[in-house]
């Protein structure tokens, strides 16, 4: 089972709060939840896109799972598995969608 695939980065995962109020973050810096660290070089060329999200769910199938597996997608997972599966129908047994954003 693949839990997260996509956007990454996208969620908080830490809440900055107490950090604030215990003077850990200074005032005019610039923080965001989650992050903490400047952007990476290269990751101010990254683009977000269907493409990209089928790009790494491929990757990961054929270089980790390595065989054809079904696939679920929630939400606009359920769209990148959808595309993932017209894209790469060697690499899918099925394809399961749960609340899923439409083609446009």
């Amino acid at each position: 089972a693949v839990d997260f695939l996509g956007q990454g980065m996208s969620l908080p995962f830490e809440d900055p709060t107490p950090r604030w109020k215990d003077g850990g973050i200074s005032e005019g810096e610039n923080f965001m939840w989650g992050f903490g660290d400047e952007t990476e070089p290269w990751a101010n060329k990254l683009v977000y896109s269907i493409d990209l999200w089928q790009d790494q769910v491929r990757y990961f199938i054929e270089e980790v799972i390595g065989e054809p597996v079904y696939v679920v997608g929630n939400s606009l997972g359920g769209f990148v598995a959808l595309y993932f599966a017209a894209c790469n129908p060697q690499l899918v047994k099925g394809v399961t969608l749960l609340n899923a954003t439409p083609f446009w």
